[in-house]
């Protein structure tokens, strides 16, 4: 998924992570190409771009990186999955 092993080993290691991730996972392959993929993979862009402005309350460097460190694993997920470009 062109994602380190390492990195998936850490990140489903946690029950919530695993929870988002199978659910990215079941709707790359359940949700066909069509205007319901397409909205939820605009909602995730806005997400993914809203996060990346909130450098304040999710820092990118630093002791409280895990929120942001969270986020960039997902946003890997989404476009190793094909959800978001």
């Amino acid at each position: 998924m062109g994602i380190p092993k390492a990195t998936r080993r850490k990140w489903m290691g946690n029950t919530a992570m695993q929870e988002v991730a199978t659910v990215l996972v079941a709707h790359s392959g359940l949700v066909p190409e069509g205007s319901s993929r397409s909205r939820a993979a605009s909602e995730l862009v806005e997400m993914f771009a809203r996060a990346d402005g909130e450098t304040e309350a999710l820092p990118d460097k630093g002791p409280d990186t895990a929120a942001r460190s969270a986020l960039e694993f997902l946003r890997r997920l989404t476009e190793s999955l094909g959800l978001v470009e």
